[in-house]
Parts: structure tokens; sequence; C-alpha cells
């Protein structure tokens, strides 16, 4: 074997970045959000870096964005319709419960009120016997 084909490990002091042989850019990429139509030259320029941008480029990236927007008012209308739709049957079971607790108060009181005629019938049966009445 020669040495030409043999590649050196890097031990732990050297600086794995200078093998991978990458170049990073000083400067940050810029998504152009904010533009500027310039009327007069019929160019559309970046407010962040100042670079023009491409026309068609931004025009798609719009029409992108606002499919994406109305995409989503779409479905935040449906979502709004669904909880519109609970709300409208949790007023109904609302509704419901307190007609059926107002029969089982009124069912209530009758059964009630039938006790204490049961102990007023007995109470006077027993007098009845004794004849106090």
């Amino acid at each position: 074997m020669s040495d030409k084909t043999i590649i050196p490990f890097p031990s732990q002091e050297a600086d794995i970045t200078d093998l991978a042989n990458v170049q990073k850019p000083d400067k940050q990429y810029c998504r152009h959000a904010r533009v500027i139509l310039v009327e007069s030259s019929r160019v559309i320029e970046c407010r962040d870096c100042g670079s023009l941008v491409e026309p068609f480029d931004w025009a798609l990236r719009w029409s992108d964005k606002n499919s994406r927007e109305v995409q989503q008012v779409k479905q935040m209308r449906k979502e709004r319709k669904s909880l519109l739709e609970s709300i409208e049957k949790l007023r109904r079971e609302e509704q419901n419960t307190k007609a059926r607790l107002k029969r089982a108060r009124t069912s209530l009181k009758a059964v009630n009120f039938t006790e204490q005629e049961v102990i007023h019938s007995r109470e006077w049966l027993k007098q009845f016997r004794e004849g106090e009445v």
C-alpha cells in the first residue's frame, strides 16, 4: 500500500470544518419580505437589503402566500360554523335540562303532598279510632 491512498483520520485537536471544505457566506440570507415598487424604473427593490427582486418570483411568492391565507380563512370559517353549531346544541341541551329539572321538582312536590296527605289521613284515622273525632 502506498501512502497516497491512505487518508489520515483527524485527531481530536484538528478542526473538522477545514476537512469538510464548507464555505459559509458572511451575509445573512434575505427573504425580501418587505419590498418597494419603484414606479419610475419599474423594478422591485428589497427594503431590507436593497437588492433588486425578480418581479415574477416576488409575484409568485405573494400569490402563494395569498392562497395560503385564503385557505386559512376558509378553514377558520368552517371551524367557526362547527363551533356555533356546538353552542346551539349546548343551548338546546341546557333548555331541555332546565325543563326536566322543573318537571322533577313539580313531581317531587306532588310526592311530598301525597306523603303529607297519607300522614294526615293516618293521624285522622288514629284519632277517629280513639274516638277523639
